[in-house]
């Protein structure tokens, strides 16, 4: 990309930025899962874990005893982690929710806009995805304590390794591909998808490649021994 479209979408992504620094302002949003992630990041904090002082809200009650803690299980680790690391740097751990999203968001927006442009090549293509970027919708998920943010972020992370790998074979391109895919599972569970449509890719990009089995298998077993 020449400098004025990178410079352009560096910007758009400072838009996206300022709208969701301001959207969550003083704080992020927060519904039952975010109190549930900031418990368990308090949980990491203090020396208990990955762990709450109450029944998930999905769980079947009970009153739990003195003292007692309850493991995170409905929800992968990597958001509340992420909440206690950035809270280490000295940062509350809203602040810390804060922070995550609108640098996912910054981040996001450059990267689609990228993807978009490389294999577009058109201004007006790039400009409408970024608009869509900016709808009030995706807004509010970035300004929520949410662990959207970093999960969709790491999966248009692993897309840009997996178009990289395709167009250039290069194995280092498939391996970060595989890291993403990995750690955007840690986020979500949906982000499965990431690590199952490289493996598609890998085997279909050009149509159906028996011998390319193989390669995908492998690359699925080791980005989902993780979520396993």
């Amino acid at each position: 990309m020449v400098g004025g479209r990178r410079t352009a979408l560096i910007l758009a992504g400072l838009v996206g930025w300022g709208l969701a620094f301001v959207a969550a302002e003083p704080y992020p949003g927060v519904t039952v899962d975010s109190g549930e992630y900031l418990a368990t990041a308090d949980g990491v904090v203090s020396g208990h874990g990955l762990s709450m002082p109450y029944v998930g809200y999905d769980e079947a009650f009970r009153v739990p005893g003195p003292g007692e803690r309850i493991p995170l299980t409905q929800f992968p680790p990597g958001y509340p982690l992420l909440l206690a690391s950035v809270h280490g740097l000295g940062v509350g751990l809203l602040d810390a929710a804060r922070l995550l999203g609108v640098v996912c968001y910054l981040l996001t927006i450059c990267i689609a806009g990228y993807l978009v442009w490389r294999h577009s090549r058109r201004a007006w293509t790039v400009a409408v995805s970024v608009g869509l970027l900016l709808a009030p919708d995706v807004v509010t998920i970035h300004a929520m304590a949410w662990s959207e943010p970093p999960a969709l972020l790491l999966m248009l992370v692993a897309l840009m390794f997996t178009l990289r790998h395709l167009s250039s074979g290069s194995r280092s391109d498939l391996v970060w591909a595989g890291v993403a895919g990995a750690a955007a599972t840690m986020f979500r569970f949906a982000g499965i998808a990431a690590p199952l449509g490289t493996a598609i890719a890998l085997v279909f990009s050009n149509g159906f490649q028996r011998t390319k089995v193989p390669k995908a298998l492998v690359f699925l077993t080791g980005a989902l021994t993780p979520l396993a």
